[in-house]
């Protein structure tokens, strides 16, 4: 059974917390609230993403989609928090530090060639090996093969928010690419084992789920 079909046939599932010494159980069932596509979750983007796009032709979604300016900061979020999936920290581990210079300057390149510029994102202190875009760039890729390159180099690509920090996609709490949304989308409110996670956070913004037991 691959991924997506697992997370389908778990709708319904029943999982429990621990709150204040007590187990509590929940079954969960998506109402269409949209509230996941509003939480300012990072929307990541794999692999099998782009090859299905590129294959239903939705050249479209170009438009949509960032490298993760987190991804190629060597100072993290107010240079103190680095990503767990940080391209640079990669590079590093791979080719060392006798070649870690010359392939970032690769990865620079790459990067400037390859991807358009849009400006400042949201008003986070997230400087990048691009000093002279100042934080948080906007770097859209010019097309999908690019990004498979950029994947190859270990850049992480996710779906631009709105201005409103929202998906770009939702109208009217609605998916209007369900079908063919990432994986990632496709998998919430389930670990990538198809376990139901209930958690603080996905229990506070997620209309789906119902205590069943107190």
């Amino acid at each position: 059974m691959d991924q997506n079909k697992n997370f389908q046939a778990h709708k319904g599932q029943i999982a429990s917390i621990i709150k204040n010494g007590k187990k509590i159980q929940y079954i969960y069932n998506c109402v269409k609230c949209g509230n996941c596509c509003r939480a300012g979750f990072d929307i990541l983007i794999d692999k099998d993403d782009i090859e299905n796009w590129i294959k239903l032709k939705k050249k479209f979604f170009l438009q949509h989609i960032q490298i993760d300016p987190k991804c190629i900061s060597q100072t993290g979020l107010a240079g103190y928090h680095i990503e767990e999936v940080n391209t640079l920290k990669q590079i590093k581990e791979i080719y060392g530090e006798e070649h870690f210079d010359k392939k970032v300057k690769e990865l620079t390149d790459f990067i400037l060639k390859n991807h358009n510029y849009l400006g400042k994102g949201v008003p986070l202190p997230v400087y990048t090996i691009l000093p002279e875009l100042d934080r948080m760039p906007i770097l859209v890729p010019k097309t999908f093969q690019k990004v498979l390159e950029g994947l190859e180099w270990g850049l992480v690509y996710m779906i631009k928010p709105n201005l409103s920090g929202y998906c770009p996609f939702l109208k009217e709490n609605l998916c209007t690419i369900h079908k063919i949304k990432p994986k990632v989308c496709k998998s919430f409110p389930y670990d990538n084992k198809g376990n139901l996670k209930v958690d603080n956070y996905s229990l506070k913004i997620c209309k789906g789920f119902k205590q069943i037991s107190d």
